[in-house]
């Protein structure tokens, strides 16, 4: 019986090459959406926390690049092991979205009246109320 670790040393440590390739990335990627945005949301004036929700949901379009990477590998310009760390990033990047923007939904929904169908203290939202009374008179 033969062991793996002796069988295989290079696959192992091309493997947590390509685990450390995706784990920079991944913080390269996000640090720069979220960071981005706040910037932006700092100078347009959104509201606290819609920057960071924003940021956060950018963070799906990490799915396309699989399309771009598995063009890039048919081609021959990147590696098998550059391909798995852009394949990992796109997947661990997409999949910390929900746990990242589910808390700051979850205040922005404490914050939002269904009956009246607005949002408080956001006096540019028209209620439903106020709507029908405008379309009635």
């Amino acid at each position: 019986m033969q062991r793996l670790g002796s069988e295989f040393p290079s696959e192992l440590y091309t493997n947590n090459k390509s685990a450390l390739a995706a784990l920079l990335m991944l913080v390269a990627s996000t640090v720069g959406k979220v960071a981005g945005l706040q910037i932006a949301g700092r100078i347009l004036r959104w509201k606290k926390g819609d920057a960071y929700v924003i940021g956060w949901l950018l963070q799906t379009k990490a799915l396309i690049m699989i399309i771009f990477a598995d063009i890039l590998l048919d081609k021959g310009i990147i590696t098998n092991e550059a391909f798995t760390a852009l394949l990992l990033m796109a997947v661990v990047s997409t999949m910390l979205t929900v746990p990242a923007v589910a808390p700051q939904l979850q205040r922005n929904r404490a914050v939002f009246v269904p009956s009246e169908g607005a949002l408080l203290n956001e006096p540019s939202v028209p209620s439903q109320a106020s709507i029908h009374s405008t379309l009635k008179g």
